[in-house]
C-alpha cells in the first residue's frame, strides 16, 4: 500500500480595517476684538488686513503665533480707527509695500516687527493728528527704500516708545517732524529703549 503525503497550503486573509478620517485642527494666526466678542482668523496671507478691516474702534488685534503681513501693491494702511496690536510675544514680518499712515492712535506691544532685511516704503510710520506708541517692541532687521531709513514721520501728534528695542537697521533710523504748531502738541518720547547705529532727526 502506497502512502500519499498531503500538503495543504492554507493562504492567510488579509484584513484591512479603514481609520476613520480626522479633519486637521485649523491653524489661527490671531484674532481681533468686535463689539460682541473675539473672532480668530486662520493663517493666510492676509490676516492681518482681514482682521484690520474687522476690528472694532479702539479694539485689540492679538497674535497667536508668528505671522507675515504682505502687501501686494503699493497700498498704504489708512487706518480710520484706533487700534492695538498685541504680539503676545510673536513676530510680525512685514513685506511687499508696508507702511502705515496713522490718522487715530494706534499701539504695538510685546511684538517684534521685522521685514527680513526686504526694503519697505518711506516712512514706515506716518504719524498725524494722532498718537504712535510702541511699548516693548523689537523693530530689527529691516531696510527702507531710499536713503536715511526714515522710519518716523510726525506731522502733528506725539511718538511714543517706551520699553522698546531697535536695531539691526540696515540704512539708519531716521525721524522726521514737522514744524511744531501753534499749540506745541508734537511730542516724540523715548523712554527707557535702546536705540543701536544712528539715529537721525529733523524737522
Amino acid at each position: 500500500m502506497t502512502t500519499k503525503k498531503l500538503k495543504i497550503i492554507l493562504a492567510g486573509a488579509a484584513f484591512c480595517c479603514a481609520q476613520p478620517l480626522v479633519a486637521e485642527e485649523p491653524v489661527y494666526d490671531l484674532e481681533y476684538e468686535t463689539a460682541t466678542g473675539w473672532v480668530q482668523v486662520e493663517k493666510s496671507e492676509n490676516s492681518f488686513g482681514t482682521a484690520y478691516d474687522n476690528v472694532k474702534p479702539d479694539g485689540t488685534i492679538r497674535l497667536l503665533r508668528d505671522i507675515t503681513y504682505w502687501c501686494s501693491t503699493d497700498i498704504t494702511l489708512r487706518p480710520t480707527k484706533g487700534m492695538t496690536i498685541d504680539g503676545q510675544g510673536h513676530t510680525m514680518t512685514l513685506s511687499g509695500r508696508f507702511s502705515c499712515y496713522a490718522t487715530r492712535s494706534w499701539v504695538f506691544k510685546n511684538i517684534t516687527l521685522t521685514s527680513g532685511g526686504v526694503k519697505l516704503d518711506q516712512p514706515l510710520f506716518n504719524v498725524a493728528s494722532a498718537t504712535l506708541c510702541l511699548d516693548n517692541v523689537h523693530l530689527s532687521n529691516i531696510a527702507m527704500r531710499g536713503n536715511g531709513g526714515q522710519f518716523f514721520q510726525l506731522k502733528s501728534g506725539t511718538i511714543r516708545i517706551v520699553d522698546s528695542t531697535l536695531s539691526n537697521l540696515s540704512n539708519g533710523l531716521a525721524l522726521f517732524t514737522y514744524q511744531p504748531n501753534t499749540t506745541g502738541t508734537n511730542r516724540i518720547e523715548i523712554v527707557n529703549s535702546t536705540i543701536s547705529g544712528t539715529l537721525t532727526a529733523w524737522e
